[in-house]
């Protein structure tokens, strides 16, 4: 008896399907920043949601 080969999964188990909604929306405002500090980065979230 054999082990048959693995099929990758097409999605990420540690995300839920509402996260798939919601990280693009936190994600357009903040396309095209560039940020220097975590800080800088977290206060930006904070703001964009």
């Amino acid at each position: 008896m054999g082990l048959g080969s693995a099929v990758p999964s097409t999605y990420s188990l540690g995300l839920s399907p509402c996260d798939f909604d919601l990280i693009p929306k936190m994600k357009e405002p903040l396309r095209g920043i560039r940020f220097r500090t975590v800080p800088e980065i977290l206060q930006a979230v904070d703001h964009s949601i």
